[in-house]
C-alpha cells in the first residue's frame, strides 16, 4: 500500500501467479522498458528505508 500511496506504483502479489510466495509481479505488456527502471528504483528506495528503520530499532549487528 506504501508503494502506491508514495510513488503510485502498484504491483501485485506474485503467489497468486503461481510464482514464489515473497514475489511481486509486473505486467510487462503495459509499460515502456523505462517504467520497469523507474518501478525498481522506487521499490529499491523504500526497502532501503524499511532496512534502515529496522536497524536504528537494534535489530542489526552492525
Amino acid at each position: 500500500m506504501r508503494l502506491a500511496q508514495d510513488t503510485g506504483v502498484v504491483l501485485m502479489d506474485g503467489h497468486g501467479f503461481d510464482a514464489p510466495e515473497w514475489s511481486v509481479r509486473v505486467s510487462l505488456a503495459n509499460l515502456n522498458a523505462d517504467d520497469y527502471i523507474a518501478i525498481g528504483q522506487r521499490l529499491s528506495a523504500m526497502l532501503d528505508e524499511y532496512a534502515e528503520v529496522w536497524k536504528t530499532e537494534g535489530h542489526s549487528d552492525k
